[in-house]
């Protein structure tokens, strides 16, 4: 199995967040429906998610920070997965069925981004130790 480097997981990482953040604010109210997310908070988690990618994308252009940032990225990915699993399971009415259906691609591309992340840091860790 051919595991992305570690640089190249965070960029791809770094790329979705901010896209999905890009967008949660543009459409932030039209998506209230849909989605039955408040405005206020889609866009509040869009500001959070195009910061988060921001850092990832400027931790991945100095090589020694690379362990750091992966990291940092796998953590918080994985509150990330975590936490919508929470609202998935146990407050499903929380969201409209195509706001279930978005957090859930969102959370499992998210989940596939964190593993690539944890697999690129033990490579890392493997080298360091050969």
């Amino acid at each position: 199995m051919h595991v992305p480097s570690l640089k190249t997981t965070l960029g791809l990482n770094a790329a979705f967040s901010t896209l999905s953040g890009i967008a949660a604010l543009v459409l932030a109210v039209a998506l209230d429906e849909p989605l039955g997310l408040a405005p206020w908070l889609m866009a509040a988690i869009g500001a959070a998610l195009v910061l988060y990618g921001v850092e990832l994308a400027i931790g991945t252009r100095t090589s020694e920070r690379h362990a750091v940032i992966g990291r940092f990225a796998v953590m918080a990915d994985t509150a990330w997965v975590v936490a919508a699993t929470l609202v998935l399971v146990f407050a499903p009415d929380a969201l409209d069925g195509a706001g279930r259906v978005v957090l859930l691609i969102a959370t499992l591309i998210v989940a596939e981004l964190a593993i690539a992340q944890y697999l690129g840091l033990r490579r890392i860790a493997t080298r360091a130790v050969a």
